[in-house]
């Protein structure tokens, strides 16, 4: 017998708009005088409850929690709502509050600033939110935060260690629209260096994450892309052409992606 199974889903807008609002009712934690207050959390389904741990876990108020905030800020650049925005202001305040010194770029692993532990995917998480933050607003001073947390990145990794999500050319775009060139040949300056050490490692992921994953090709393949883009060097669209053969590896070949 044959079977088919077709799976339809909504426009990727429809699904934004979901997300954010299931983000902004049900992921954020209000307490007046609580560490946590303002965060967006983990959601148990099972429970139908929120949920976080500190210790530096998978499971604390930061790490990919930042992402939220991102998606926030987009379904709000693309429909603006004022009980969205009272939500993403709140959520601002608590990172500045427990997670970032907004003068040094320094982004923390613990609520409280606490510095026991230095994760460096938190850096371009949170500079991306910055960054959405600043296109949603407007606001110079959250570019010239979000230019400072990847500074501050790659000065603790000196160029040699991969991190998630730094958005390369939108923020060069950004720097250069608002006339922030200082800002602007240091960042870019920092993205050179870090395209040449993925080159000179020829297929080796420095992270203190993962040993190796297909998110490690995704990274290297979109960091040398954009900084192709940034300089128009083909040596780094070359390099990035051996990253798309390797994400090619990872590509799962069943008929369906529910049966595992």
């Amino acid at each position: 017998k044959t079977w088919l199974n077709v799976k339809v889903l909504p426009p990727l807008e429809e699904i934004l708009e979901k997300r954010a609002r299931f983000i902004v009712e049900k992921q954020q934690y209000v307490r007046e005088g609580s560490s946590l207050h303002g965060a967006y959390l983990i959601y148990d389904a099972e429970t139908e409850r929120m949920y976080s741990k500190s210790g530096g876990t998978d499971h604390n108020a930061l790490h990919e929690r930042m992402a939220f905030g991102v998606a926030v800020c987009k379904q709000l650049q693309r429909k603006y709502d004022e009980k969205m925005m009272e939500s993403l202001r709140l959520h601002k305040e608590f990172l500045e509050r427990e997670f970032l010194d907004t003068e040094t770029g320094k982004v923390y692993n613990e609520e409280g600033k606490n510095g026991v532990r230095d994760r460096i995917y938190n850096y371009s998480w949170v500079s991306v939110f910055y960054l959405e933050w600043y296109h949603l607003t407007g606001d110079l001073d959250a570019l010239k935060v979000a230019a400072q947390i990847l500074l501050k990145f790659y000065e603790v990794t000196n160029a040699n260690n991969e991190a998630q999500c730094i958005e390369m050319v939108p923020i060069c775009k950004a720097l250069e629209k608002e006339g922030m060139f200082d800002l602007l040949e240091q960042i870019k300056t920092w993205f050179i260096a870090h395209g040449d050490s993925i080159l000179e490692r020829n297929g080796v992921s420095v992270s203190e994450e993962t040993a190796w994953c297909n998110e490690n090709s995704d990274c290297l393949c979109a960091y040398l892309s954009q900084i192709y883009l940034l300089t128009g060097e083909k040596k780094y669209l070359d390099g990035a052409r051996m990253y798309v053969d390797f994400v090619r590896m990872s590509y799962g070949k069943q008929p369906n992606f529910h049966q595992n």
